[in-house]
């Protein structure tokens, strides 16, 4: 594998892609609103599964504005649950497994002279300390998360680092962000909760469908080129 002359970025989402992370996330967060209702819990558990990679605030306060009505100020409600799901969630998250063939396919990036960073709607903090715990933090050039957005943070690392090249994700908000910033959009299907997402965007000729990072490893392995046939920015 020959290094490339031009430095890339490419930015990695973390839950089912980098984690296998998504079904316990959406079990702490139905444990979590449960004390308000399993009707209510359900509810914004459907929410959630529809808007991976958007953060947990933005779902809270639909929790409480949308499905349970609330018109008063329900901040102190609004704080207790952010404060039991992130302890709930960072429980369930000690025993999730880590993408395969991680480590060959940060080592194959490097070589092909690609930065690599971490853009997901976890809660910044939570998921620098995740990271760290599960020994993947040393990939990445800067890893980022809520309450900013991801779009936030993609207009940081552009204007920062240059304009990113390669979207890795598992939602279609993922596909949008990608899509917005005119980065190439690599789906990962494995752990997705995007029910229809392969289907979605196997017709699309700028975007490429995968399993999971073994198959990326693959790519990199197999054609390095492709790196080249991406281009350094502007919309697909």
């Amino acid at each position: 594998m020959q290094k490339t002359s031009t430095q890339r970025n490419w930015v990695f989402d973390c839950d089912g892609v980098l984690l296998n992370s998504n079904e316990a996330k959406y079990q702490a967060m139905f444990d979590a609103t449960r004390p308000f209702g399993e009707k209510e819990a359900h509810a914004l558990v459907t929410y959630h599964r529809a808007r991976g990679g958007v953060g947990r605030e933005v779902k809270f306060r639909h929790f409480f504005k949308t499905i349970l009505g609330r018109e008063d100020d329900f901040t102190q409600d609004y704080e207790q649950l952010l404060a039991r799901y992130s302890q709930l969630v960072q429980e369930s998250l000690k025993s999730c497994d880590v993408a395969p063939a991680l480590d060959e396919v940060m080592s194959a990036l490097k070589q092909l002279n690609v930065q690599s960073f971490v853009i997901s709607g976890a809660e910044q903090t939570e998921l620098r300390s995740l990271l760290r715990q599960k020994s993947i933090d040393q990939y990445f050039e800067r890893v980022f998360g809520s309450p900013r957005s991801k779009t936030h943070w993609m207009k940081r690392i552009s204007d920062q680092y240059g304009p990113v090249q390669v979207c890795i994700g598992d939602s279609q908000h993922d596909y949008d962000v990608a899509l917005e910033w005119g980065a190439h959009f690599v789906f990962m299907s494995r752990w997705t909760e995007w029910q229809n997402g392969a289907s979605f965007l196997k017709d699309h000729a700028a975007i490429t469908v995968l399993d999971d990072t073994r198959a990326l490893l693959n790519l990199l392995r197999e054609m390095p080129e492709t790196l080249d046939q991406i281009p350094d920015q502007g919309t697909l």
